[in-house]
């Protein structure tokens, strides 16, 4: 006699995967296929995972994994080549569809001139190809000079939700054709002339300039102009005229003491020491005693991943225990379900020392939420929808504290281990390669030079 299929199964993972139950003329009966309910952000699907138990079961892990990272969304989650077999639900199609609505001044058969939000949710739709921080940052700098341009108010960063949104409505309604070269033109000179003659603000000002024409100009990149067939565009499109300006030297010159900082972290996160300054900072709070330790001492693994294997924060947050190879003593930064690297030269193996490899050895018992190195932060039962923010945000307070100060100082961190490096070997090709940089750019931003060049003057001698 056959095995019956189970109605309903659990997953290594503890997820619930069944089979849909019908009634037919009285009998109760259940569906071939095994179905999946997942809910993320207020929407919910239920998935078709196929018949086969197994294959159903390891499915329903990995889509559980991979919408647990807080930029995955069902999007992601459909147009993600390990997921091809899923069936899209008829809500999320429906929805989908719905994006793809008229504006008010379609023509149909005919081509029209287009809103800057046609454009915007027609980018959004098919740069399937692009990560969504990419995406986000193409459609904010097209936004941003649409509004500069049309005259509207620019986004502050402490807006709210809803004065985000009445901005993004705005500016979505102006009309593409009025962001002419001339215009286009007019804004940068104005927004230099405001500057005066600090030379520093200046130098700031157009590296944010270069970075607002140079993302709006990646939504009409070759690729995507196929979609936009049903857009009258002009032609030479005044984005691709605009050229950018010189921008200051990025060359990086150290201003900290690594070692310094390095010892206190260990002092303040990995050894707990606590100052009577450091406890003064510490923000009330209701976790455990073993709450606080795990996250201190995921605050000094972060710092130190960065200065000695140079990974970038997105890295260090994305990093997987399945990377870390505690034999060969390597980290494999290469694609997951979970990140993409930033490039291609990004995804190499990094050879850890004897000392870092033995740290993460110690650490590994307090990372208790797998797959990620570094832990989400507990709050009783419930785990945050973002893990691991909570210690970046109270490790930027504390190096900047330091001395550090940036925007984001772990950068300052990956410049500094790419100086070591290049101290040490005296060699950009080296530094670069332990970067995962082209050299081109390790040369030209990561790098400063360590070493004193001096020169003995002939005739000053007493």
């Amino acid at each position: 006699m056959p095995k019956q299929t189970p109605t309903e199964a659990r997953t290594r993972r503890g997820n619930r995967i069944y089979r849909n139950q019908f009634q037919v003329q009285g009998d109760t009966r259940y569906s071939d296929d095994f179905l999946f309910a997942v809910k993320k952000e207020g929407e919910r699907h239920r998935l078709n995972l196929g018949g086969e138990l197994e294959k159903a079961k390891k499915l329903a892990d990995q889509i559980s994994a991979f919408l647990m990272v807080p930029s995955h969304s069902f999007s992601d989650l459909f147009e993600h080549p390990d997921f091809q077999q899923l069936k899209k639900p008829r809500a999320y199609q429906r929805r989908l569809r719905a994006s793809y609505r008229a504006e008010p001044n379609d023509l149909v058969g005919a081509k029209h001139a287009p809103l800057v939000g046609e454009v915007v949710r027609r980018y959004e739709s098919n740069a399937v190809h692009l990560s969504k921080t990419t995406v986000s940052e193409a459609v904010n700098a097209l936004r941003h000079l649409a509004a500069a341009i049309s005259g509207l108010s620019l986004m502050r960063r402490n807006s709210t939700k809803r004065q985000r949104d009445q901005w993004r409505k705005k500016t979505d309604a102006v009309p593409l054709n009025e962001l002419t070269l001339s215009a286009l033109e007019e804004y940068r000179t104005a927004t230099l002339r405001k500057v005066g003659e600090d030379q520093l603000d200046r130098g700031r000002r157009i590296t944010t300039l270069n970075s607002y024409f140079r993302c709006a100009r990646s939504v009409f990149s070759e690729r995507m102009m196929a979609f936009y067939g049903d857009f009258d565009l002009p032609d030479p499109l005044p984005l691709r005229q605009v050229r950018p300006m010189r921008e200051p030297s990025r060359r990086y010159v150290s201003k900290i003491n690594v070692a310094d900082i390095m010892a206190k972290a260990k002092k303040r996160f990995w050894l707990r020491e606590l100052s009577d300054e450091d406890k003064a900072d510490l923000p009330p709070t209701n976790r455990s005693e073993d709450d606080l330790v795990r996250e201190d001492k995921a605050r000094f693994i972060i710092l130190l991943l960065t200065i000695a294997c140079g990974l970038r924060p997105k890295e260090v947050s994305r990093l997987t225990w399945e990377q870390v190879d505690l034999q060969r003593r390597q980290i494999h930064v290469a694609v997951t379900s979970y990140d993409t690297p930033k490039a291609r030269s990004s995804e190499c193996s990094v050879d850890v020392t004897h000392t870092v490899m033995a740290y993460l050895e110690e650490f590994q018992p307090y990372s208790i939420f797998p797959p990620f190195v570094i832990p989400a932060p507990r709050y009783g039962d419930k785990e945050p929808a973002k893990p691991g923010q909570i210690f970046f945000r109270q490790l930027y307070l504390w190096l900047r504290k330091q001395g550090v100060g940036s925007q984001n100082p772990l950068y300052i961190f990956r410049k500094e281990a790419g100086s070591i490096i290049y101290d040490q070997t005296d060699s950009y090709d080296l530094a670069a390669d332990f970067l995962r940089n082209d050299p081109r750019i390790a040369r030209e931003h990561y790098v400063g030079r360590r070493k004193r060049l001096e020169i003995e003057v002939p005739g000053l001698e007493s």
